[in-house]
């Protein structure tokens, strides 16, 4: 294992106990910093995996984007809108898929030829309808918290399975299709919210334009549960540590979770293993738009407005909690333990100087030092570059 990331971050805790004291070490402190870093922190799970697997994912602030304005939209909605025409055509098909890939899974015997096509056009018919069908009505009210819980995340999976299945297929880098697919998220989610890529906000009250208000239930995703009679826990921190939780299990108690260490180790052996490296990458990427659009749904619910510029910069932010938490870029090292890790030393390294009232283009700087550490701890280039210092100053004497 490796403890540099771990000594990292008790060095920063041990930093942040001796400039700011108390304040720094209370727990309200200790809740904020989970919870202001936990939205932010989701697509970083994500990317664990897409990195792990060899790839790059830099779509991951423009599906936050995307998923906050759709989800701002369908729940304010009264009546047919952009957001409509994106998300329930994606969760159709993605629902005819399912049907179509279960019934293909629990066959007793093979399909014959003959009836294999109808009946896998039945299948993904009657997914689609029993997944369309209850949402219909929600177009005229306006979708409710768990609608829209399925809705947006399984639009962000659709666009992480495109992008995953060109890369897969085609064999493009994932830097370019990800670059391509960032761009294309942007302008989705501009064209979704209309007038240029206008904002759209949350009324609870019915104080908007058109009348309309959110249901109650959504503003309990940025609500803190009580414990003991006092509010504590952010309930964002509590999807993120679930995040965390599920994707470690997968890593460590799967056979999928082998699979992607083998893929990112070396791709070539894992395919001559018998390793179906198309459906993992595929899978990854997915998994990747999924969790990036919840993030959208959980930033909406934060902020009260869906923006298509919600997620810009996030994508590095992801990459940066991945990087200096030790998981190598080059793929099959690494754990989203690890990524924990680093999103805590982000946190933390904010936390304190927002304490220190550091101007914000100096957090950034210092954010850019320590992604560039991180990097060359990880290729021993500092190490290096220390003892050829020593040497020279032998040298010398």
């Amino acid at each position: 294992m490796n403890v540099a990331p771990f000594m990292g971050l008790l060095a920063i805790f041990a930093a942040g106990a001796a400039l700011n004291g108390a304040m720094f070490l209370s727990l309200y402190n200790q809740l904020n910093v989970l919870g202001r870093n936990a939205i932010i922190a989701l697509p970083a799970v994500g990317m664990t995996l897409v990195i792990l697997a060899g790839g790059i994912d830099l779509s991951v602030g423009s599906m936050v984007s995307l998923g906050s304005v759709v989800t701002a939209m369908l729940l304010m909605g009264r009546g047919l809108n952009g957001a409509h025409l994106f998300a329930v055509p994606l969760l159709a098909v993605t629902a005819g898929l399912a049907v179509m890939k279960i019934i293909t899974a629990v066959a007793v015997r093979p399909i014959p030829p003959q009836r294999r096509l109808p009946l896998m056009c039945a299948g993904m018919a009657a997914g689609a309808a029993a997944a369309v069908v209850p949402v219909l009505p929600m177009i005229g009210s306006g979708f409710s918290v768990v609608a829209v819980l399925i809705c947006v995340p399984v639009a962000g999976l659709m666009l992480g399975a495109l992008s995953g299945w060109v890369i897969a297929t085609q064999r493009i880098q994932p830097f370019v299709v990800t670059l391509a697919m960032m761009s294309a998220a942007v302008g989705i989610a501009k064209t979704v919210a209309g007038s240029g890529g206008r904002i759209h906000p949350i009324y609870y009250d019915a104080a908007g334009a058109s009348g309309a208000a959110a249901p109650a239930g959504f503003a309990w995703l940025n609500s803190k549960i009580a414990v003991l009679g006092t509010e504590l826990i952010p309930v964002s921190a509590l999807f993120f540590l679930a995040a965390v939780l599920a994707v470690h299990v997968l890593l460590t108690r799967f056979r999928f979770g082998r699979y992607i260490y083998a893929i990112g180790g070396n791709e070539e052996a894992a395919r001559l293993s018998g390793v179906n490296v198309k459906r993992i990458k595929i899978t990854v990427y997915a998994f990747s738009g999924w969790i990036s659009a919840l993030a959208g749904v959980l930033y909406c619910s934060a902020y009260a407005q869906g923006k298509p510029d919600a997620g810009a910069t996030w994508e590095l932010d992801a990459i940066a909690a991945v990087v200096i938490g030790g998981t190598s870029l080059n793929g099959g090292r690494g754990s989203v333990k690890s990524t924990l890790i680093g999103v805590l030393i982000l946190g933390y390294l904010g936390n304190i100087l927002n304490l220190q009232e550091v101007p914000g283009e100096v957090q950034d700087i210092l954010k850019g030092v320590i992604i560039l550490a991180a990097v060359l701890l990880q290729k021993g280039g500092l190490l290096k570059g220390f003892k050829k210092l020593q040497l020279r100053r032998k040298g010398a004497q």
